[in-house]
C-alpha cells in the first residue's frame, strides 16, 4: 500500500502523514525500508500507521474498493 492510499482512506493531506511516519519512526514504533526516494511499508507498519491515525481522530473514508 502507497502513502496516497492511506492518505486517501483517511482524507488526510500527504504531508500530515509523512509526519506521522517520522514520528512514529522516531519512536521506534515503524521502521519502513527505504528504496531510492520511496518508503516500503510492511503490513505492520501500516497496521501501526492506522491505529495512531485513529487515535489522533481520524477515521477511514468510503473509499471504493474497501
Amino acid at each position: 500500500m502507497r502513502v496516497m492510499d492511506l492518505a486517501k482512506r483517511y482524507r488526510v493531506r500527504p504531508t500530515a502523514l509523512y509526519q506521522l511516519m517520522y514520528d512514529l519512526e522516531a519512536r521506534g514504533i515503524i521502521n519502513p525500508e527505504r528504496f531510492k526516494r520511496r518508503l516500503q511499508l510492511q503490513p505492520f507498519d501500516i497496521a501501526e500507521i492506522e491505529r495512531e491515525l485513529q487515535r489522533r481522530g481520524y477515521s477511514k473514508a468510503g473509499v471504493k474498493g474497501d
